[in-house]
């Protein structure tokens, strides 16, 4: 049975990846700001 709650933060993930990629090509200031913030959220 597939939980609604982990198929939404599987598209969480999925979407925050695309931005990082996208972010990337386009602005590094941006990539380390995002990096960092996800680094303190998968620490906590």
């Amino acid at each position: 049975m597939i939980n609604s709650d982990s198929l939404l933060f599987s598209l969480l993930i999925a979407i925050t990846a695309s931005l990082i990629i996208k972010s990337r090509k386009e602005n590094a200031f941006s990539v380390s700001t995002v990096d960092s913030l996800l680094l303190l959220d998968s620490s906590s």
